[in-house]
């Protein structure tokens, strides 16, 4: 449960991409403290014992008590399914970030339409070409 910084909701742009493709996504985040903190994400997707860092629009933001922002970042695909990884920070008074909350959601791997002019089998006696 997070102290100031939560995140309410993860939203995927697709649940699957094809490799290379840009992912987007959006992280409400909201403000549970009386009064104004200083908040930031950060992230990476994480497939195969591999990770690669999201970008995120915005480094960090001041949010008013009570108030949800919104940090709309992306990855590219790999070529492997995963699962993006979100955190929320705060900054303190001391001059430190500290890490607050987290979610994590799946992103599949999408399969690539057949090339146009291919002959895909729909069945023994059916043929389609595209």
């Amino acid at each position: 449960m997070a102290l100031y910084a939560d995140i309410t909701d993860l939203t995927l742009e697709k649940d699957e991409a094809l490799p290379g493709e840009i992912v987007n996504f959006v992280v409400s985040l909201k403000n549970l403290f009386t009064s104004v903190v200083s908040m930031k994400m950060t992230g990476y997707f994480r497939y195969n014992n591999n990770t690669i860092p999201v970008v995120f629009i915005w480094e960090g933001i001041n949010v008013q008590p009570g108030y949800t922002v919104y940090f709309a970042g992306n990855f590219v695909m790999p070529s492997s399914a995963g699962a993006l990884f979100v955190w929320s920070w705060w900054y303190g008074g001391d001059g430190n970030w500290y890490a607050d909350d987290g979610m994590g959601k799946a992103v599949g791997l999408a399969e690539a339409p057949p090339e146009e002019g291919a002959v895909q089998i729909e069945s023994v006696n059916t043929y389609v070409i595209r």
